[in-house]
């Protein structure tokens, strides 16, 4: 039987780095060593402490899921930058669970090589959530960041 499709209402949480503590604004700079980076010049982040944090994790919702994670579930994380439409400007993760991983939060990194492979420009992050045991597909609601230079 195909699999059912249900969009869920909530999108993946974006943060700082893969510390997953700081929540993303909505511009996103590329040198968290620059003091001119969108995050010091327009959010007043502390530079002491957010230099050292490169790329942006992505987290699904705590609650989001309807399911529990079993073995051979997979979790799809899909991010384009739509101002250049760039076939090649993209960043694709995928997750499938082993029977170990259960249990396992489902989180990535947009690490800073991936985001200059993206460019400046409006990102939009898709993802979802396949569950074998409920034979349905879970759709997130889009994400939009927009990635700034510095």
């Amino acid at each position: 039987m195909p699999p059912r499709y249900r969009v869920l209402s909530v999108a993946l949480d974006g943060y700082y780095s893969d510390f997953f503590t700081d929540r993303l604004e909505d511009e996103l700079g590329f040198d968290p060593v620059n003091p001119a980076n969108v995050a010091y010049a327009k959010y007043n982040k502390p530079y002491a402490r957010f230099q050292y944090l490169g790329g942006f994790g992505l987290a699904v919702p705590a609650t989001a899921l309807p399911v529990t994670p079993q073995p051979g579930d997979k979790w799809d994380v899909d991010v384009q930058n739509l101002t250049t439409g760039s076939p090649s400007a993209v960043f694709n993760y995928s997750y499938t669970f082993l029977s170990g991983s259960v249990g396992r939060s489902l989180r990535t990194l947009v690490g800073m090589p991936a985001m200059q492979v993206l460019g400046p420009g409006l990102i939009e992050i898709n993802a979802s959530f396949t569950s074998n045991a409920a034979n349905t597909v879970y759709i997130f609601q889009p994400k939009q960041i927009t990635l700034v230079a510095p």
